[in-house]
């Protein structure tokens, strides 16, 4: 009646300002039922939840469906499971993923490479820096340029190598959860 009454003083009708007041009161009287946290009604609803849960979940595990009917408890399926996914879902990007990967025998073999040539380089170039005619000291200053731009090289190598091991990483990931549940 108030709802109603409320709404007619503000230029509404009586009818929605009573049904909106009634339906409002309905709800807080809902949600106020709930049994406080800790007390025996709030046990007791808990205890049935949790009853009802352990029911269905042994129903599931009785039935043979749920999260655990694709996992192969012995690992015989997994590797077939996880070069079918990679291969359908990456298919050549993954090996090439491994080729450039910075734990590759490619890469460690670059990376093991470009050091010793930029010790040399580095070496060789502040040597000839230091000589004494000025064709031998351009030659020192081309190749500590040169070192730069390689070292440049090597950077990127890097960041190649990082997407690409993030890559494969990733996509092990995914197929291995697909392939256990």
């Amino acid at each position: 009646v108030i709802g109603g009454t409320i709404s007619k003083i503000t230029g509404g009708k009586f009818a929605n300002g009573a049904s909106s007041a009634a339906f409002s009161v309905a709800l807080r009287q809902d949600w106020s039922s709930t049994p406080k946290e800790g007390s025996a009604a709030w046990d007791a609803r808990e205890e049935a939840y949790f009853q009802a849960e352990l029911a269905a979940d042994q129903a599931m595990l009785a039935s043979g469906g749920g999260y655990a009917d694709n996992f192969d408890w012995r690992g015989e399926n997994i590797q077939q499971c996880m070069a079918t996914c990679i291969n359908s879902n990456y298919g050549d990007l993954y090996e090439l993923a491994g080729d450039f990967s910075l734990l590759s025998p490619p890469s460690v073999a670059l990376n093991e490479w470009s050091k010793d040539l930029t010790e040399r380089i580095k070496s060789d170039g502040t040597r000839k820096l230091y000589g004494e005619s000025s064709k031998i000291n351009n030659a020192g200053k081309r190749q500590l340029k040169t070192l730069r731009q390689f070292s440049k090289f090597t950077v990127v190598n890097g960041f190649v190598g990082s997407f690409a091991l993030g890559f494969q990483a990733g996509a092990y990931g995914y197929c291995r959860v697909q392939c256990t549940f």
